[in-house]
């Protein structure tokens, strides 16, 4: 069910979130937070948006991540709305596009929390419309710069998606400036 035309209900994401307890990511190999993100037949993006500098912009945008602020920007839905960033969460992002609702089920690889990184890579699970990894990343430079980091190493896997060619690269593009932007308000409201 990773497309409906009517809103999800609790039963719907219960079912997904069952089905995919028991899968395995989508892909094998790839993580842009572990390893080489540049794979044949996969996309790989890299984007970055600075924050400001200093301890309260950086406890700031961690706190955007902790609340899935970045995905709330693009006008994205995460099931359940407060989801740790720990290795082993399952989340459900949930899109309305026109009629459409997408339902992208993802699972938390990697989480990092040091002096001057934290953030966390979720893989796709079977159902997602992509394959791949989506790497959120908030990072302080030794100079106190903080900035936020989004990587994404993707490709189709639905036939829709992969009919869509262009538009689909777009749409995740798009999702990506949203992310980007997102964070920045968030952190730039309370300064």
């Amino acid at each position: 069910m990773p497309v409906t035309f009517s809103r999800p209900t609790d039963a719907d994401l219960e079912r997904l979130f069952a089905r995919v307890a028991v899968e395995n990511v989508t892909y094998a190999g790839l993580s842009p937070t572990r390893g080489d993100p540049h794979r044949p037949g996969y996309r790989f993006g890299d984007h970055a948006e600075q924050l400001g500098s200093g301890d309260g912009v950086f406890e700031r945008a961690k706190h955007a991540l902790r609340r899935w602020e970045a995905h709330r920007s693009a006008g994205a839905t995460v099931v359940p709305a407060d989801a740790p960033l720990a290795v082993g969460t399952d989340v459900i992002v949930t899109l309305k596009l026109g009629p459409a609702y997408v339902l992208a089920p993802c699972r938390v690889v990697s989480a990092v929390d040091e002096p001057r990184r934290f953030g966390f890579s979720y893989a796709t699970l079977p159902g997602h419309p992509e394959r791949g990894e989506e790497a959120f990343h908030i990072e302080r430079s030794a100079a106190g710069v903080v900035t936020f980091r989004v990587q994404v190493v993707s490709r189709p896997a639905l036939l829709l998606v992969r009919l869509a060619g262009p538009l689909a690269h777009l749409a995740q593009a798009r999702a990506t400036r949203q992310y980007l932007e997102g964070v920045r308000r968030f952190v730039s409201a309370d300064q």
